[in-house]
């Protein structure tokens, strides 16, 4: 399928609050004999390609962050397979390392919603009340992988530690260790240090979940796909969302999430 003209922001009709009692203001004028403003200039087209560039740069900053979430998600999950595994083998060591590993990808995961969060927000506010051929927020089209099972393994399987003796006295002696480790996934997503992470990156996924949810005005459940643990689902999302962000670094507007 052929891609259509690049995505942009259109210069809309001046609000009758920015008029002059019904007379044409003096940038009007202007910008009749100069079809292109100068920046600094309060002129409509201007604005119009500022708009464009930003929601241009969000556009595909967002893409970017959705492209690897699906392996954030799969690392996770290896790893919580080989807690569990070493958790039947009553090796104590090694379980709280896979443990430490899967909450490492957990906090990068994180930090990506976060930032898609704000991206959504930003977008938004890029587009709204201006004319334009922008898509939808991507999330809203594309569904990123839902992180909850996940999350719930994990949960699972922290509390099988916890309550065993054996696993729970390894646990307090690694503490003084895992509080002194600030990794720089951990860090980037806030967390002091890996035992905070370990603690709390379930609450701090849902909460930028959530947040994501009130950005863009729809149901948490439309925003995440289930199926992504599946192969040929994680090969489509991966095919979809290169194919859109290849097209906009090309200066093209490809069909939405074409397949």
């Amino acid at each position: 399928m052929e891609s259509g003209p690049p995505y942009r922001v259109f210069a809309r009709e001046l609000k009758p609050e920015e008029r002059d009692n019904g007379r044409k203001h003096w940038w009007e004028f202007w910008r009749e004999h100069d079809p292109y403003p100068k920046p600094g200039m309060e002129s409509l087209e201007w604005q119009a390609r500022a708009k464009t560039a930003k929601a241009s740069e969000a556009l595909e900053e967002t893409l970017q962050v959705m492209l690897p979430l699906p392996e954030l998600l799969q690392a996770s999950r290896v790893s919580l397979q080989k807690a569990r595994k070493e958790f039947a083998d009553r090796a104590f060591g090694p379980f709280w390392d896979a443990i430490e590993s899967a909450v490492s990808k957990l906090a990068e995961f994180q930090n990506a919603t976060d930032r898609l969060a704000y991206l959504a927000s930003v977008y938004d506010g890029f587009l709204s009340d201006w004319p334009n051929n922008f898509p939808p927020f991507p999330t809203k089209e594309r569904p990123i992988p839902d992180p909850r099972p996940v999350l719930q393994r994990l949960q699972d399987l922290m509390r099988k530690g916890e309550t065993d003796f054996q696993f729970a006295s390894i646990l307090e002696q690694r503490r003084i260790r895992m509080e002194q480790k600030k990794t720089r996934e951990v860090m980037a997503a806030g967390f002091q240090n890996l035992g905070d992470a370990i603690q709390y990156v379930g609450d701090r996924i849902t909460s930028s979940l959530n947040q994501m949810e009130i950005s863009l005005g729809a149901q948490l459940d439309s925003l995440l796909d289930s199926q992504l643990e599946a192969s040929a689902s994680e090969e489509q999302y991966h095919r979809c969302i290169s194919r859109m962000l290849d097209n906009i670094q090309r200066g093209r507007k490809p069909p939405p999430f074409d397949v």
